[in-house]
């Protein structure tokens, strides 16, 4: 038993089940966390389930597949293209501040 804010932890040492305690009274009350851990571990199942389909998919995929997959990225020349407009872009506005902290009142 471990003290805990609104009362005691208890582990069952066979199991590994922990409920929370409180003392109510003359009454002690323990609501068991077991569901609360059956769910988790259903959902950690599940997604491993899930990881180990979408490798087994991911392995047995086709050249095709991965050639078009390849495809949909943008090539080195395109990406070069839109950084070069960005770089432009962003010395361009930079240019104009720099303008107009010179010339303040100019409209």
């Amino acid at each position: 038993m471990t003290p805990a804010p609104n009362g005691f932890l208890r582990l069952d040492t066979k199991t590994g089940a922990v409920s929370l305690c409180a003392v109510s009274g003359k009454r002690v009350t323990c609501r068991s966390s077991a569901d609360e851990r059956a769910a988790l571990e259903a959902e950690i199942a599940r997604l491993a389930r899930r990881n180990a389909e979408l490798e087994r998919k991911l392995r047995t995929a086709s050249k095709s597949t991965r050639q078009r997959l390849k495809e949909l990225l943008p090539s080195d020349k395109e990406m070069d293209k839109a950084l070069t407009f960005a770089e432009q872009f962003m010395r361009r506005m930079m240019r104009m501040m720099r303008e107009e902290k010179e010339q303040p009142n100019k409209i």
